[in-house]
């Protein structure tokens, strides 16, 4: 009776208790949900790591043939082998890698595609183009895979330092562990939503509703998968640059608020020059970390941009009028082309806002000196008089 009476307890317990996150993360740890939706499309294979012991802060390192980076090659390879087959089998290259069968139908003829595609491929110039925008998109995925992966270890560096540098921030601010840090987690959340997702939403039922046929179920699966992951992965390389921009962005908007609601403290100049001094070489390092991702996602941008106006006024040049069809398609592609042209807008706006955010800073401690200067020959007239 007493052992019945007695709760039974077990080395292994059924539940695990839940482990609260910090009520104050750290910008490293706030980073963890893009990270592992990186690692799902196989563009960050980065271990993440506890690196204090409050939980407040992790570290990020690049190992090799562990599970996140297995996890991450695979994913990789996966939306890679999807895109490259489904160029050669469905796309406008013309190619069938697969004969039609059960799993893969027959390929649209000309006939059955709308006026306003016929009028592209009437003229070589034309067609050659739009073959282009599809072959250059998967061209431009593959390469940002590698970059991705090559400059990885890159990554986990430049996401570590972060933590000592938030570190002398929050010493030199007076900022305690109970006080709201900076929160990037709700940027990164629209961010992703409306930068990533809904694009992708957006133009992936557009890409599949071309060749979709419920007849061949296996063949809407791969024609899915290669038309969602081609566009997310087309905008996460560039959402990551964003959000590195905005990691120094926070560095600079911290220590100018402290200076902005602190005017009367006496600064200590030494210590706030190293900070900066660390800011500004993260942002260096960010900026050669993106370049040449970047650049060659500009020269496809503007490729791109230039193209489709080029459609666009081929379209509304053609002998068919003004059909619903021609008017259809160039929409998308005026919406296609403006969309990627603000992309490009808003992030140069994110870049040139860190240039203003760091001179505000630099005035605010101008003023701060000169403050100080004055206070300083105010005590020693004080002294003197006294005297």
């Amino acid at each position: 009776m007493e052992l019945l009476q007695k709760p039974v307890t077990t080395a292994f317990p059924l539940k695990r208790p839940r482990l609260r996150p910090p009520s104050h993360p750290s910008l490293t740890l706030q980073f963890t949900t893009f990270v592992k939706f990186l690692r799902v499309m196989g563009r960050c294979p980065l271990t993440i790591q506890p690196h204090s012991r409050q939980g407040r802060q992790v570290e990020y390192a690049f190992k090799w043939l562990n599970l996140p980076f297995l996890f991450s090659l695979s994913s990789a390879l996966f939306i890679s082998t999807i895109c490259i087959v489904s160029l050669l089998q469905n796309g406008t290259m013309g190619f069938q890698l697969f004969s039609a069968s059960e799993i893969f139908p027959h390929p649209r003829q000309l006939n059955d595609y709308p006026e306003s595609i016929k009028i592209l491929q009437n003229s070589p110039l034309t067609n050659t183009i739009v073959i282009s925008f599809e072959v250059i998109s998967i061209i431009h995925i593959i390469i940002d895979y590698v970059i991705a992966w090559v400059k990885a270890p890159d990554l986990a560096k430049w996401l570590n330092r972060w933590n000592s540098i938030e570190d002398e921030i929050e010493e030199w601010c007076g900022i305690s562990n109970n006080k709201k840090k900076p929160s990037i987690s709700k940027f990164q959340y629209n961010l992703s939503l409306y930068y990533v997702i809904l694009p992708s939403l957006f133009f992936g039922t557009l890409i599949a509703s071309w060749e979709f046929d419920l007849q061949y179920p296996i063949h809407c699966i791969v024609l899915m998968a290669y038309s969602y992951s081609g566009v997310i992965c087309y905008g996460l390389e560039d959402t990551k640059a964003i959000i590195m921009f905005k990691w120094v962005e926070v560095g600079f908007e911290t220590i100018l608020v402290h200076l902005t609601s602190n005017p009367t403290t006496i600064i200590n100049t030494s210590k706030l020059e190293h900070i900066l001094t660390k800011i500004r070489s993260q942002a260096h390092h960010c900026g050669r970390y993106l370049a040449f991702q970047q650049l060659l996602l500009i020269l496809v941008t503007i490729y791109f941009s230039a193209s489709s106006l080029f459609a666009i006024v081929t379209i509304l040049s053609g002998p068919v009028g003004d059909s619903r069809a021609e008017i259809m398609q160039a929409m998308m592609i005026s919406f296609s082309a403006t969309m990627n042209i603000t992309k490009l807008y808003f992030k140069i706006s994110v870049a040139v806002w860190i240039s203003k955010m760091e001179k505000r800073v630099a005035v605010e401690i101008k003023m701060a000196e000169l403050g100080n200067q004055l206070h300083n020959s105010l005590e020693q007239r004080v002294q003197v008089i006294q005297s």
